[in-house]
This record gives structure tokens, sequence and C-alpha cells, in this order.
């Protein structure tokens, strides 16, 4: 009996060890299949999603209930993984990895360019896992213009109760581009249409001098843009709204448009919605397409309606066109726009009119051109979604220079030689009853006569002293002689013309000339200097309001 009893049992264990041994272990190596349809992710950003990583696993008939699989992942080159920390005592994020058909999930731990996804339940319909929601800090990815993208490759472990252990094929999951275009000035409102074709670039800056009113009609809504810039995706779908930023997202994608070297008196309008646009390659102007930018308070706030800029009303020039002015400070100023709309299937291109406006003789004279940069905001830390690292802005452009108001005075004939003498008399009038910015400066002259012509020289001051600025308000008389002699390399006698360059709006000149010999009456006549309008003054390139 007691043999009996033993024998049944050794053949119970027989059987038992007979059914491990033809167990079928789940084997999700190389040869099974990883696939993760690789894509571009921009290369300024901190919270880049990752497709989709699918493993494809065959076997595992035979694993037990409560069987658990593990993942570990490795990124090459290292790159930070920025999904979002879910529960800051485990270090669990926002990406999870899901064993397909059985649908047990764990989520992943990160330690430094791998990501953990420990004890995943699996059951014996498992056919492989799922991983979603990974993020990357992509701006360690170098990025050469004109060069093959490095790919961002991935590599998974697999480890577990009954799982073959072993890696998984190193694979692209994306390529790190550039997202934002540098960005483009154009001299009209928009990029479209034959007038507005050609871009303002360095060598075209236009002017604008100091003592002009700019959109500054009481006419309501009578404002115009004075320029366009450019707002372009680099690769299609590098812009998104919220809900293709993927879960977590706090905004759409945003970018961030900054001026500087701002003179004082200048005030900046920009649009609080701006349609896309398709530019032909001459002739109608842009269609306006379904992608929208809409201004936003803040970089960093959540998407709500409450972040919204809103049209301003004042002054009347602006009022229902639909503008809103950017806030100034330190002679910088930064707006902000948010994609909240757009064409997955096309790449989004925006022109934004900006819109300038000033007082008469309001804008301070600046030394620099006013300069406008583009870049993708914000930035922040990588737990923003989206967020963007620090020195992604587009290379900045000069758009407008800002010149002294000046003016120029040709005195046609002037003589001092054989017996004759000029006397020159130079009047700054801005001190005047219509309200015109009282300016001080000093008067280049310039002679021009046969053979070689004098220095040109600081025209005297015999009120202030040599060298002094001409004051508002005051009239400065000299000689021909006076003013050869302020350079003592000079020839004591000239004739020909002059040209008084004068640092100051609005003036005029006067010049009389003498003769007078030994022994005969002397005898004079006069003329006023001719005002030469567009030599060394403001251009007729700008209309003002």
């Amino acid at each position: 009996m007691d043999f009996r009893r033993k024998l049944l049992g050794l053949a119970g264990a027989v059987v038992a060890f007979s059914g491990m041994a033809y167990a079928q272990p789940l084997n999700c190596v190389a040869a099974n299949g990883f696939n993760a349809g690789a894509v571009f992710i921009r290369a300024e950003g901190q919270t880049e999603l990752l497709p989709t990583l699918t493993i494809t696993c065959t076997g595992g008939g035979d694993i037990v209930a409560n069987n658990t699989a593990s993942l570990q992942i490795f990124l090459s080159p290292t790159v930070a993984i920025t999904s979002a920390v879910t529960n800051t005592t485990t270090g669990a994020t926002a990406a999870t990895a899901t064993a397909t058909t059985s649908g047990g999930t764990a989520p992943g731990i990160v330690s430094g360019n791998s990501i953990t996804f420990s004890n995943i339940p699996i059951a014996t319909n498992t056919s492989g896992f799922t991983i979603t929601g990974l993020r990357v800090n992509a701006t360690s990815v170098p990025v050469t213009v004109g060069q093959q993208p490095t790919p961002i490759n991935a590599q998974v472990f697999v480890s577990g109760g009954n799982v073959t252990p072993g890696p998984t094929a190193s694979i692209p999951v994306a390529y790190a581009l550039n997202g934002l275009l540098p960005v483009k000035i154009f001299s009209g409102g928009t990029r479209g249409g034959t007038a507005n074709k050609a871009s303002i670039n360095a060598s075209t800056v236009t002017s604008f001098g100091i003592c002009a009113a700019i959109n500054n009609s009481s006419t309501a809504g009578s404002s115009t843009a004075n320029f366009a810039i450019t707002v372009d995706e680099a690769f299609q779908n590098s812009f998104k709204k919220q809900t293709e930023e993927g879960a977590g997202a706090n905004s759409g994608t945003r970018v961030a448009v900054t001026f500087t070297n701002i003179p004082s008196g200048l005030n900046i309008y920009l649009p609080v919605t701006v349609a896309s646009d398709t530019v032909a390659a001459a002739g109608p102007p842009v269609v306006l397409g379904p992608g929208v930018l809409t201004a936003i308070a803040s970089a960093t706030a959540p998407t709500s309606a409450g972040n919204n800029q809103t049209a301003a009303t004042t002054p009347s020039a602006v009022s229902g066109n639909g503008l809103f002015q950017v806030t100034v400070s330190g002679g910088s100023a930064t707006a902000y726009y948010e994609v909240t709309n757009d064409n997955p299937a096309a790449l989004d291109t925006f022109s934004i009119p900006v819109t300038l406006v000033a007082s008469t003789n309001a804008v301070g004279l600046q030394s620099s051109s006013l300069t406008v940069a583009t870049s993708f905001a914000p930035v922040t830390a990588a737990t923003t979604i989206p967020s963007f690292a620090a020195g992604s802005s587009t290379v900045p452009a000069p758009v407008i220079g800002f010149t002294a108001c000046t003016t120029s005075l040709l005195f046609p004939f002037v003589t001092n030689a054989s017996g004759f003498e000029t006397g020159i008399a130079i009047s700054n009038t801005t001190k005047d009853p219509f309200s015109t910015r009282n300016q001080n400066g000093t008067c280049m002259l310039n002679f021009y006569g046969s053979g070689t012509s004098p220095n040109a020289v600081v025209a005297p001051n015999t009120i202030e002293g040599a060298g002094k600025d001409y004051v508002a308000g005051e009239s400065y008389a000299f000689t021909l002689s006076n003013a050869l002699a302020v350079d003592s390399k000079n020839p004591a006698t000239f004739q020909g013309y002059l040209i008084a360059q004068c640092g100051f709006q609005n003036a005029h000149g006067f010049a009389y000339i003498t003769y007078a010999f030994p022994g005969t009456s002397s005898s004079s006549m006069g003329y006023l200097a001719v005002v030469l309008s567009g030599r060394g003054s403001v251009g007729p390139e700008v209309t003002y309001q």
C-alpha cells in the first residue's frame, strides 16, 4: 500500500516536471519586432513627446497568473527623459507601459538616460507591450542645418517571470530638427502681393525721423501696419494645438516675439489673432488658412480665455483694428502667441503685422536699430509641457532705425576773395507756436569749389562759444572768414558754394555778400539758403499718419 502511494506520487511529480519542461516563455527579443514609427521632434524642446513604442512578443502560453515583466529603455545619444513625475515619493512618471490584451500597466521611473517599467502584470495571452507618454529633452541633440539629422535611438531590455530575457533591436524613434524658421521682416502688413514680396534686410533698414508722428491720426481705426514679421513652421506638426501636444500639456505650442532697442516714446501694437497664410510666388495677396495664433498675456499660464489679450480702444488710430499694445520695459518688449488651431497636414506660416504709434516729436533718439526675434515659449523647467530651452531664439533681424531730424541748407554762392565778404546767419526755429520739440545741435559747414576745397568745420557760435550747440529759438551770425578760420589748415579765402548740415529740424539760413574796394562805395546783396529736401534726412519711403 505504501509502495503504491509512493509510485503514484512519483508519477505525479514526473507529470509536473514534464509540464515545466515544455513551458513556452514569453519571447520579446530583437527578432520578434520593435516598432516606433519615428517622428520629427523640435530640437528646441525640453518636453518632446516620443511616438508610442510597440514591442511584439511570442510564446507565453504557459504563463501562470500573477507573473510580471519589466522593461528598461535606453536612449542614445544620451538625452534627458522628461516625462512628468506623478508621484514624488516613488518617482513614478506619466510614461506607462501596458501589456497588450491583458492590459497590465506600470509607470516608468527615470534613471539617467533610461526609464524602467517594473512588474507589469502579464497573462497567457500577452502578445507584447506598448509604451506611451515618453518625453525627452531634445536640446542636447546636435542639429546642423543642411545635414542629415541625428536620430534618437531606443533599445528595450525585457525581463521577468517566464520571460526570455534580452534586448530588442536598437531603432530610431525620433529625429530632432529646428521647429521654427528664422524670422523674416516684410515692408508691408503681410508677405503676400507684389508690393510686399521683398523682405527687409540689414542693408535696407527703414529709417524714421524722431520728430515725425507715426500712426497718430485722430481718425478711428486709421492705423496701418508698418511692417510684418514671419512665424513659420520648419517641419510638419512642429506647431500643435493643446490636444496635439499630448497628455499633460498645459497649452498648445507658444511663440515669443521679442523687440529690442525700442526708443522711448514708441508704442508697439500687434493683432490679438493671426490667421495662417498661403503665399503665392507672385501676384495676389495671401490666402488665409486654418491655422490660428492667439495673443496671450502669460507664456506659462495654462490655456484659457482669461489668458488671452484684448484689443485696445485707445488711441483712436488703433481702435477697431483688433490690436493690443505690447508692454515696453527698459527698451525691450515681448509678446506671446499660442497656436490655437493648425493644419496637421501642411506647414503653417503666419505673417504678424506690426503697427507703430508715436506722437509728433515723442520718439527719443536711438543709436541702434529696432530689432525683432522669434522663439518658442515658455523658457521654463521641463515640468511645464511644452517648454523650451533658453537660446532657442532665431537670429534677431534689424527692422527700423531712428535718426535725428536734421536740416541741410545750401548756400549756392559764398566768397571772401578780391575784397568780397559773405555774412551768414543760421536760425534754429524749433522753438515755435506749433508744439515742435525744441532741439539743439551744431551745424557742419562743407565747402565746395574749384580745386581743393577747405576742410569742413563746425559753424562758429559767437553766443555760447566755439563748438557749442545752436539753441532752439536763437539765430547765429558769422562771416565766411570766421568760418574758414575755425581750422587753421584752411586757406584764408574761398569762393564756391556751402552746405550746412544742422543737427536739428527747421533750420533756416540767410547770406549776404558785400563788396567794398578802397575808393569805391560799398554794395551788398542777400539771399535765403535753400533747404535741401530728402538729402541727409528722412527718406520718402515711410508714410506718416
